[in-house]
């Protein structure tokens, strides 16, 4: 099953290139993960057990998507529009960057 094969992405930030401010808002998000890249020990610091913290911000969570990740992104557009939670039409003209 092809499912098996791809990540779960539990979270994105988008922005829609309609918005007029596109390249702006990816600049300012593009700055908040920088900083949260950094922040990781000090984030790791506030938890009940920092250093279980830590391995989980450094070693088990990914902050970039690669192609794995994209095509599972793809695959769940693709199911949502399938069982109507989007509307029919062609895929959305996704970019990642």
């Amino acid at each position: 099953m092809l499912f098996r094969s791809l990540p779960f992405v539990f979270a994105v930030w988008a922005v829609s290139e309609r918005t007029g401010a596109a390249a702006a808002i990816f600049d300012a998000f593009r700055t908040l993960k920088a900083g949260g890249l950094l922040a990781r020990k000090e984030i790791a610091a506030a938890e009940a057990d920092p250093d279980f913290a830590f391995r989980y911000l450094t070693q088990w969570i990914r902050y970039d998507l690669g192609g794995p990740e994209k095509r599972a992104l793809r695959l769940y557009e693709t199911l949502c529009r399938r069982h109507g939670l989007l509307p029919p039409g062609e895929p959305a003209d996704l970019q990642f960057r």
